[in-house]
């Protein structure tokens, strides 16, 4: 008897395995897209003992799944991270020699215009968490000057806090863009009344922070044909249970458009390093024909199969 349901519940595991990899094999709607991504560097490094490249990979989210990931580091190895370390998704590269490197991350995403493909969880902050994202380091602290301007124009004394993300969004997608080369202090910038599109959002977590709201930096890029693809810099904020976007600069709050990735959320950058010269880096992106798409299924590890969140709502 005990064989029978072993040999039902294996036909039955089969089944589920089979449906679910012609639930990913049919994914590639009319509206989807491929694209490949890639981040490479080339860099030179005077001594070996130290030198560290790491890169942080795009985040997958309700348009956009990373189907694949191919890494070209020759004369270099990965360094394997800690799984407490919270840098623990950064790939991280060791030349074995002295001399000058090139080294290339390739993702291969697809995109939808129909949220279908990561369904967003509660994101609840602990203890440790809620600290690291209210912190305010040097590089983000304002003057007593430029945070009361802001205030001031906000009335943030009498906002209730919910509503201050929007009401900093706002205040600040209305200031002009410093569009200059040399960028000023933060706080000078503040009180001149124009910001970059990086200080806007430095700004804004600067001010969400100071008033206990976590908050955390995000960089990122737009899916579109570009052999140098521009990196965006917009804000994250923790609002009921999960991290709610808001890009000052572009004038998006609440919601990004479908082919805006994710790639760093620690606020360190896309790419860091110590002990080396880069003599070069950037960001690809190319669109590829849809048949690629169908690779998918032969590409993604195996216990994404089992991963049913990754399946649409309608599907699961």
């Amino acid at each position: 008897m005990n064989k029978k349901i072993a040999a039902v519940l294996i036909l039955i595991a089969i089944s589920l395995i089979v449906l679910r990899l012609s639930l990913l094999g049919s994914a590639a709607f009319s509206d989807d897209h491929s694209w490949m991504l890639t981040i490479d560097v080339q860099f030179r490094a005077d001594s070996a003992e130290s030198a560290r490249v790491s890169l942080q990979q795009p985040f997958e989210n309700s348009n956009v799944r990373l189907n694949s990931r191919t890494l070209h580091h020759t004369g270099m190895q990965l360094v394997h991270r800690k799984h407490k370390e919270q840098s623990i998704r950064a790939i991280t590269f060791k030349p074995r020699d002295a001399g000058e490197f090139y080294l290339a991350a390739e993702f291969l995403l697809q995109s939808s215009k129909s949220a279908r493909f990561f369904n967003i969880k509660p994101s609840l902050l602990n203890e440790a968490e809620r600290e690291t994202y209210t912190e305010i380091d040097e590089i983000l602290r304002l003057t007593d000057e430029a945070y009361q301007i802001i205030a001031d124009v906000i009335s943030l004394d009498l906002a209730e806090k919910d509503e201050i993300p929007q009401s900093l969004f706002d205040y600040l997608f209305n200031l002009p863009t410093n569009i200059k080369s040399s960028v000023i202090d933060l706080s000078d910038a503040v009180v001149l009344g124009s910001l970059t599109e990086v200080q806007k959002a430095m700004v804004m977590v600067s001010v969400c922070r100071r008033l206990n709201i976590p908050s955390r930096l995000v960089t990122g890029v737009m899916l579109s044909d570009d052999p140098d693809a521009r990196v965006m810099t917009w804000v994250e904020v923790h609002e009921n249970n999960s991290w709610v976007p808001y890009h000052p600069e572009k004038g998006f709050a609440k919601e990004l458009p479908a082919r805006y990735v994710t790639i760093d959320k620690t606020g360190r950058g896309i790419l860091t390093y110590q002990d080396i010269d880069v003599l070069n880096w950037g960001i690809a992106i190319e669109e590829l024909p849809q048949s690629l798409q169908a690779q998918d299924v032969r590409q993604r590890h195996w216990h994404d199969i089992f991963n049913l969140n990754r399946l649409s709502a309608d599907v699961r």
